[in-house]
């Protein structure tokens, strides 16, 4: 248990609650609560990889070393590299608590980008075949300025009334889309998921696009796999997404998406109480253009997170690449048909280098400091 781990390198490192909270940011009383099991790991501030940071710079010892070895490395030495020894508490620590690890999560990435195979969204959704415009005819009926719907069932359908619209209207607008609340309201309806990324697919095969402001407040890994499964999306180029440097208290959420000039919808919720929040769906044109203001503003306060590119060759690859840090070029740990490589100034670069050729590109150092203990952990 996480309890148990988190009170052992704490009393071995002889590290008190109010230190920890202090470096990490937290509650002494939060951390308390941690160490005894009557609290887990917070939903919305990270915890796992900077506590391990903070226990690597803090193990000095021959004793602490030894019983580390002992302990998690089953006898083997403990590495005398900070970087190193963080990368491995990171993953004991995260052990068993029911999350894929950064490990996994990078694993799974570059899995996914290797499958790649065409550029056309739609192939990677079976249903977005049998969208045909009689079944899209089935929605978008109402037309009353605002409609109320509830709880998360109401929160799917609302979502798919208002990307039907725009697929149905087959103009090459922007997409804004913004949540910060929990995503139990996506994730407990496999056929919703499927049907909305199949119409996202064939809005943006169609000429649209998506400007998506992601939240980075979440768990690191939880980021990285969102990125995963929006890759079939992600590599039509036309997805622009941004993160918010700006922590909030975790207490008070927001979803917002705007179609402008088409729809928009709006929630709110307290903590993770999602299931009975009030959804909002509107076509009001007052409202719209309130709501695209107030999107443009939190972008105001963004930054860039990631980017696909498409290229015609590898000829169009940056030409600095071999100069990052870190790199896997021809390794079995990845697919073969992917090149990575990080660096902590220039950021994230992953190169497919069969048809079609695709760049990965992020400077958000989160996710560039994954990428280098993903190197790390493998790298002999």
């Amino acid at each position: 248990m996480l309890a148990e781990r988190l009170d052992y390198i704490m009393k071995l490192t002889n590290t008190r609650n109010a230190e920890l909270a202090k470096a990490l940011n937290f509650d002494p009383s939060y951390i308390s609560r941690m160490r005894s099991g009557k609290r887990g790991l917070p939903l919305h501030h990270p915890f796992i990889d900077p506590a391990a940071r903070y226990f690597a710079r803090r193990i000095t010892e021959d004793y602490q070393k030894q019983s580390l070895s002992d302990k998690i490395l089953e006898g083997k030495q403990w590495p005398e590299e900070t970087d190193t020894a963080a990368v491995i508490l990171s993953a004991w620590l995260d052990e068993e608590e029911g999350n894929p690890s950064f490990n996994d999560n990078v694993s799974r990435f570059l899995d996914r980008l290797s499958k790649t195979t065409s550029l056309d969204p739609t192939v990677y959704y079976p249903v977005a075949g049998s969208l045909e415009e009689g079944d899209l005819s089935e929605m978008g009926t109402e037309n009353a300025n605002v409609t109320f719907y509830y709880g998360n069932a109401g929160k799917r359908e609302a979502i798919l009334e208002m990307t039907k619209r725009v697929v149905m209207a087959k103009n090459a607008d922007t997409m804004l889309c913004h949540t910060d609340e929990g995503l139990d309201w996506a994730s407990e309806d496999h056929f919703f998921s499927s049907r909305w990324y199949a119409l996202l697919a064939r809005y943006l095969r169609d000429g649209g696009k998506i400007r998506i402001i992601h939240t980075v407040s979440r768990d690191y890994g939880e980021l990285l796999g969102a990125i995963e499964r929006w890759i079939p999306l992600y590599i039509t180029g036309r997805v622009d997404p941004w993160y918010c440097p700006r922590t909030r208290d975790g207490i008070f959420h927001r979803s917002l998406m705007v179609i402008p000039g088409q729809a928009a919808l709006t929630s709110n919720s307290i903590g993770p109480r999602v299931s009975e929040a009030l959804c909002m769906f509107t076509r009001d044109s007052e409202a719209l253009s309130a709501f695209e203001h107030e999107f443009n503003d939190l972008l105001s306060l963004c930054r860039p997170l990631a980017k696909i590119t498409p290229l015609k060759s590898l000829s169009e690859l940056p030409k600095d690449l071999s100069s990052y840090t870190y790199h896997f070029d021809k390794c079995g740990l990845i697919p073969a048909n992917v090149q990575l490589y990080a660096d902590e100034k220039k950021g994230t670069a992953v190169v497919h280098t069969t048809e079609p050729y695709l760049l990965f590109t992020s400077e958000e150092t989160h996710l560039t400091r994954i990428f280098i203990d993903y190197w790390m952990l493998h790298h002999e």
